[in-house]
């Protein structure tokens, strides 16, 4: 859970602060780090170059005070990136860049340069708001992966409200309690009043303005373009069966939905909620596949526990994958959350 200093009561004091910190800079002035973060994604680099060479820097890059009067680069690498090749192809740069300067430690570093996007982009319109990705990639560089699946796991949520209920809920978040604050039984369990979802509620109204959320989320609720696909029905048990015949086939298809069902546990918290991502839906339903073949087999007795099947009953009337690792089927139904079938 994100702490409570991470959130912006009010988008005000985040401008506030931008106009006190707001810094055009000179590229000289600007020093990246001696070893990036995370690997640059060539890719972005590349669209971001075409972008900048037509109009510039848009949005702002952070940095913090070096001694000696130059700025150690926080936060716009590929655009510092964009920005390095540029030059070095001889392309005229405008200058200066725009730039927020705040010490390393300060806790709403990001929100800074996403709030001021939105003033320098002055987002309007369909054609302002962007695209899914753009969003998703700013919830993940502000939350991470963690605070991206709390988003998502919420997102149906907020699609249900839709309408008045929604704007209702956007007012009530942006203002931070209002008098006609949802009951605790309301939101108890309630996964779109998690603080993760709070915080992406503001950070997505920094950049694209109050008018346009509403937008925004049934931009993030929409699949991603080239991820639909036709749903097949699972294969009835046998065909599974005879898919994996060997044992290392078995051992590695059980330990696969082991590790996913603990994955889905301990890591990505997801017990008991609907999902949105098409990714993690994917690898929930291969879970609940594994378990509906596992279910079949523990009611044939075939999954018991070796000191439970009779001494008389012949090694070979087993399917001999599962006879050979009986503690592996155990030790997966034994750690099943509550997913349905």
């Amino acid at each position: 859970m994100f702490a409570h200093h991470y959130l912006f009561p009010r988008l005000a004091e985040a401008q506030d602060e931008i106009r006190v910190h707001h810094r055009p800079l000179r590229f000289s002035e600007i020093e990246p780090p001696a070893k990036p973060l995370r690997p640059l994604n060539p890719a972005r680099v590349a669209l971001l170059k075409e972008s900048i060479a037509h109009f510039g820097i848009l949005s702002p890059l952070l940095v913090t005070p070096l001694p000696g009067g130059k700025f150690l680069l926080l936060d716009g690498f590929h655009r510092y990136q964009a920005l390095q090749e540029l030059r070095a192809e001889g392309v005229e740069v405008p200058q200066p860049i725009p730039a927020v300067v705040t010490w390393a430690d300060n806790p709403n570093a990001r929100y800074l340069v996403y709030a001021l996007a939105h003033q320098a982009n002055a987002l309007r319109g369909e054609e302002g708001i962007g695209s899914r990705e753009y969003f998703m990639t700013l919830l993940e560089q502000a939350f991470g992966a963690s605070g991206v699946l709390a988003f998502s796991v919420a997102l149906p949520a907020l699609k249900a409200m839709q309408g008045e209920a929604l704007e209702a809920y956007l007012d009530w978040v942006l203002a931070e309690g209002s008098p006609v604050d949802p009951t605790p039984e309301d939101k108890e369990g309630h996964p779109a009043y998690a603080p993760e979802v709070r915080a992406g509620i503001y950070l997505l109204e920094a950049v694209a303005g109050r008018e346009n959320l509403p937008r925004v989320l049934a931009l993030l609720w929409a699949p991603p373009e080239g991820t639909a696909r036709e749903r097949r029905p699972s294969p009835p048990p046998g065909e599974l069966l005879e898919e994996v015949r060997r044992p290392s086939d078995v051992k590695r298809f059980l330990r696969g939905a082991l590790a996913a069902i603990r994955s889905e546990m301990r890591g990505l918290k997801l017990r008991k909620r609907d999902l949105a991502r098409p990714e993690v839906a994917g690898l929930l339903e291969r879970v609940r596949e594994v378990l509906r073949l596992l279910r079949s087999l523990r009611e044939e007795g075939v999954g018991a526990p070796a000191t439970s099947i009779p001494a008389s009953a012949p090694a070979e009337q087993l399917p001999f994958h599962l006879a050979a690792s009986p503690e592996l089927v155990e030790e997966i139904l034994s750690e099943e959350p509550d997913y349905g079938s």
